[in-house]
């Protein structure tokens, strides 16, 4: 669910500058990545929690702590991530399909099949899961 563009995006998007605040930001955001969702909840919790965060980075965090709620099984959670991440970037296309998956898997199959159309309708390469 972490592709290579939300990881060059997580890169792009959280440019840091020098000092001891922006190490532990810079911390936080290579942890909001972590593969272990314990972990990645709990960064990403953080940063979007600090209230320093601005648009679309947001929407990001929001998305990866999304797919980390996703590999916990925790599919209400996982949605509500998505929808704020598709309220803060409305034509992102990967948290679209992302959210489909999440609704597919908690059974919402009419709502997934809708998310993946749309997803598919702003890039065509989320023709499936």
């Amino acid at each position: 669910m972490k592709s290579k563009t939300s990881w060059l995006a997580l890169g792009w998007l959280f440019g840091v500058p020098a000092g001891a605040a922006a190490q532990d930001r810079t911390d936080e955001i290579v942890l909001c990545a972590d593969p272990n969702p314990d972990v990645s909840i709990k960064a990403c919790t953080a940063l979007i929690k600090s209230g320093k965060e601005k648009q679309p980075s947001l929407g990001v965090l929001f998305e990866f702590r999304g797919n980390s709620y996703v590999a916990k099984r925790q599919y209400d959670l996982a949605i509500k991530d998505f929808d704020e991440a598709i309220r803060i970037n409305p034509g992102n296309a990967e948290g679209i399909h992302n959210r489909s998956i999440a609704k597919r898997r908690s059974g919402d199959i009419a709502g997934a099949d809708a998310d993946l159309a749309r997803a598919k309708t702003l890039d065509p390469k989320y023709g499936g899961e």
